[in-house]
């Protein structure tokens, strides 16, 4: 509560490197307004977390894999955006890296940050 105190902003709690399991459900009692939950190391287990549980919170998928230079292919990632909108039945849905792109060469995580942005422009 001190934290939030006099700020006018969104507040996140992001899991990185697997999936949320072990936090939840007492993760949706947090004084935060968006969960992020990898999409890349823990798909299958959050998927079925964010349908499990009622999600009294925004969600922020990380669907691009920020530890690796490795590309995905953008009709993959555009497939699982897609499934993970259905499942959060149009709330607000975030999408980004599954963590931070500063440890990947510049010109591999600006191409990931494209192939994101672009799977998300083709979807509208």
């Amino acid at each position: 509560e001190v934290i939030r105190r006099g700020v006018d902003a969104k507040f996140f709690l992001v899991t990185y490197f697997r999936d949320a399991e072990r936090i939840f459900p007492e993760v949706l009692d947090f004084n935060v307004d968006v969960i992020g939950l990898d999409f890349v190391e823990g798909y299958k287990k959050n998927f079925e977390l964010l349908r499990e549980y009622d999600m009294n919170k925004e969600i922020q998928a990380g669907v691009v894999d920020g530890r690796t230079t490795k590309m995905e292919d953008k009709e993959q990632v555009k497939q699982k955006i897609r499934a993970i909108h259905d499942a959060v039945n149009g709330e607000t849905l975030y999408v980004s890296p599954n963590t931070g792109l500063e440890f990947l060469p510049y010109i591999k995580a600006s191409e990931k940050l494209k192939v994101l942005c672009n799977s998300v422009g083709d979807m509208q």
